[in-house]
């Protein structure tokens, strides 16, 4: 099951951004989640996703990826120095 099946949405009310909750727009049923099953929310799907090992190297990586601009990964530093040794300093 994809994890945008899992989340209950919220639509906002017409006025000042107030949370209206229907019932309807909701499954309350149980549903299998990464081997997990239960009625979750938002923050119970956050939680099992966490929870994987796989988590621990997906998430530093791809904030890495995403904040520190395009470098020779560290072990090839030996052979190929980085291009902006001022992108790296702490």
């Amino acid at each position: 099951m994809d994890s945008n099946q899992l989340i209950p949405r919220y639509p906002y009310g017409k006025y000042e951004a107030s949370f209206i909750y229907d019932p309807s727009d909701h499954d309350e049923a149980n549903k299998t989640f990464l081997g997990e099953t239960g009625n979750f929310n938002g923050e119970d799907i956050v939680d099992i996703i966490v929870k994987q090992p796989g988590t621990a190297r997906f998430v530093p990586r791809h904030l890495y990826n995403f904040f520190v601009p395009d470098e020779p990964q560290v072990p090839a530093w030996k052979d190929t120095p980085p291009r902006d040794p001022e992108a790296i300093k702490c």
